[in-house]
């Protein structure tokens, strides 16, 4: 055979051969392909989506905030206060019971009064009871057939009394100032009957125009208005951001992550609020 036979023969051999390696090729690089563009997916969903961090539900009593509220309010012989918010969410339970702890934390009894119901009562109000917080609690919901009495200055202030004979210092948990026919015992009255009452806004929900009209109710009212409490729950600070954020690149470097998580978290310039 000569060698150009032979090459004849040979040359269909690597076109196939070559054909073959091509396909192959084109293969893996398709598959590569889908997993870069499966891991990009990934990242930009990531990305688009943002980390939930749970937001705290309980205040530490012994925090200088809270502290400084208790100084100015209890210390200054304020034994009932009331505590309302110009929005239904505004935080106003969670400072209740934040004080309530700070108040039995000082070897107070405290009784908490829980005033923000939305409908009435099918049976009458129950003694106060002990909670694993260390204050007493008590809900003032009143039946149907006394809804409108109670709404009587001078029977909240029998009632208020009655209990301030048992404890030390009484919180009142109220509803927003603002007229609102689905709450039993508006906060315009209920405030009248107390030595004091903090006003709770909201960062970030609660307009200018929303503080000024419930301050004015609760002025208007008579009420004894001693301050506004602004609540940050939900404007977190720049350091609670760039925690946050850095939060999306723990899965490449957990390391990193929790050593600048902590840096963060410790930088009194960076978690100071607006």
């Amino acid at each position: 055979m000569t060698a150009r036979a032979k090459a004849a023969a040979i040359l269909p051999m690597m076109w196939r051969a070559f054909r073959a390696i091509c396909s192959l090729l084109a293969r893996a690089g398709r598959a590569c392909a889908r997993l870069i563009a499966r891991g990009w997916a990934r990242v930009q969903r990531k990305s688009i989506r943002p980390v939930q961090v749970a937001a705290p539900v309980e205040i530490n009593p012994s925090a200088p905030g809270m502290e400084s509220i208790f100084q100015q309010v209890v210390g200054q012989g304020a034994r009932i206060i009331g505590l309302t918010g110009v929005d239904h969410d505004s935080g106003v339970s969670t400072i209740a019971r934040a004080l309530a702890r700070r108040g039995c934390a000082g070897g107070q009894r405290v009784l908490l009064v829980d005033a923000s119901f939305v409908s009435c009562s099918e049976q009458t109000v129950a003694p106060p009871g002990v909670t694993a917080e260390g204050f007493h609690k008590v809900d003032l919901r009143p039946t149907a057939d006394v809804a409108l009495p109670m709404r009587d200055l001078s029977r909240l202030r029998r009632t208020l009394h009655d209990w301030l004979k048992s404890y030390d210092m009484i919180i009142v948990d109220m509803a927003p100032p603002l007229p609102d026919p689905k709450y039993t015992l508006p906060a315009t009255v209920v405030s009248k009957a107390c030595d004091a009452t903090l006003l709770v806004c909201l960062t970030g929900r609660v307009t200018q125009g929303d503080l000024e009209l419930a301050s004015g109710a609760l002025r208007n009212a008579g009420a004894p208005l001693a301050g506004v409490i602004v609540n940050h729950r939900e404007q977190p600070t720049l350091g609670a951001e760039m925690a946050r954020e850095a939060e999306r690149l723990r899965r490449f470097a957990p390391g990193v992550v929790a050593r600048l998580q902590k840096q963060v978290g410790e930088s009194k310039f960076l978690n100071v609020h607006a």
